[in-house]
């Protein structure tokens, strides 16, 4: 009889949401910049690099028609009476300043007084 394998679950610290979010933000932008390269490589080269061992890429060119505002008068694009206020919620992600001494009450002193 076969017994399941089981993996002892590693301890992974629970990071801040802020430290998370500032983390995948990273890998994203990392796995964007490889998306581009392996894109221009394909587009510039289908025989090189379309064809793996695990998947496919077909090269297709698409075209559509898009609005393009810049090409109305500046007076219709200007004009208040077709602007609307469009609002939306944007997360910036900074490095937290490093501390620059001990935190607050760290280290703990303690009274000889209060240790009987």
């Amino acid at each position: 009889m076969h017994k399941p394998q089981t993996h002892a679950k590693l301890a992974v610290p629970k990071l801040a949401a802020a430290d998370e979010l500032s983390d995948i933000r990273a890998e994203l932008a990392r796995l964007r910049l490889r998306e581009a390269q392996l894109h221009r490589l394909i587009v510039n080269d289908p025989d090189l690099g379309a064809q793996g061992r695990y998947a496919r890429v077909t090269v297709c060119l698409h075209q559509t028609m898009a609005f393009d505002p810049a090409l109305l008068p500046a007076e219709v694009r200007t004009d208040p009476r077709y602007l609307r206020p469009r609002a939306h919620w944007a997360l910036h992600c900074h490095p937290a300043p490093l501390a620059t001494g001990p935190r607050p009450g760290w280290p703990i002193r303690r009274e000889a007084a209060l240790l009987h």
